[in-house]
Parts: structure tokens; sequence; C-alpha cells
């Protein structure tokens, strides 16, 4: 370790993608059709889904329990519970079906009861504030460095 280099990113940061980059004609396309991206895409926004639904039951239930504890006076307010996916969060926010959402679990869609009862707010949270977003993706050293921070997570010679 003591021979290592520091390097800055694994990967570069702000790759962009657009539409023009995409398959334009009949053989790319159906030659893309073989291509797993389109369903890791939706795999992912399932995923993001599925937790959202999860951390939504889990904040109404601390809810209701710190509720009758009776330790605080009153929890009126919803939950905000912080997506950084658009996709969970439309799926949340909009009870419409699709072939592309058919197959989600109907225990699933609770997420939209409890936000339509006004107990959990969804918000999409970007990167200057997410600060999970280093365990996830490339960022710049300065973002990286203040996410990783706010976490707790120190280098070595940053400890006292």
């Amino acid at each position: 370790m003591s021979e290592s280099k520091r390097g800055s990113l694994p990967m570069v940061q702000g790759t962009s993608l657009s539409k023009t980059q995409g398959a334009s004609t009949p053989e790319e396309v159906e030659r893309m059709r073989n291509v797993p991206y389109a369903s890791a895409i939706g795999s992912i926004m399932y995923a993001m889904y599925m937790a959202a639904a999860e951390a939504a039951k889990e904040g109404v239930w601390l809810k209701n329990f710190i509720t009758e504890l009776g330790v605080v006076p009153s929890i009126k307010n919803p939950i905000p519970l912080f997506c950084d996916n658009n996709g969970a969060i439309a799926q949340a926010k909009e009870p419409r079906s699709h072939q592309k959402t058919k197959h989600i679990v109907r225990r699933y869609h609770i997420i939209r009861e409890i936000v339509a009862r006004g107990d959990v707010e969804i918000c999409k949270i970007g990167t200057d504030d997410n600060i999970a977003d280093p365990l996830t993706k490339a960022l710049g050293k300065p973002k990286h460095k203040s996410h990783t921070w706010s976490m707790g997570i120190r280098e070595m010679l940053d400890w006292p």
C-alpha cells in the first residue's frame, strides 16, 4: 500500500448519453434486442421501487410506534422518503400499469396507498445532496470527499 499511487477516479465523471447514440437502423435495433441494457435499466427501477416500498412500510411502522409511545407529542407531518430514481418515484406517485411493470407484486404497490394517505412523501434527491452516491457512481473528488465525510468515512490521515 505504501507504494501505491492515489488516482482521481476509476471511471470518467459526468458521462452523458443521448438518443442520437442509440440504434438508428432496423439492423442495429434488432442487434440491440439481444443486449440486456434495457432489461438492466428496468431491473434498477424495479429494485428502487421495491426498496422505496419497504422503506415506506418501515417508516409508517416507526411513526406509529413513536406515536403510541407518546415520546413525541405529535407526528402529523409525512415522513420524507428520499429517492434518486425518477422511474421509481413516478411509479409510486402515479398508479399506472403497463407491460414493463405488470410483474411487480401487488404487495409492493402499498407505497401508493401510503403516499396517498399522507404518511410518506417521496422526494427527489439529487447528487449534490445524496450522500450515498459515492457508493453507486463516479463522482468528482471534491464531491466524493464531501459525501464520504458526511457518512463518517475518513482516511487514516484524517483521524487525530
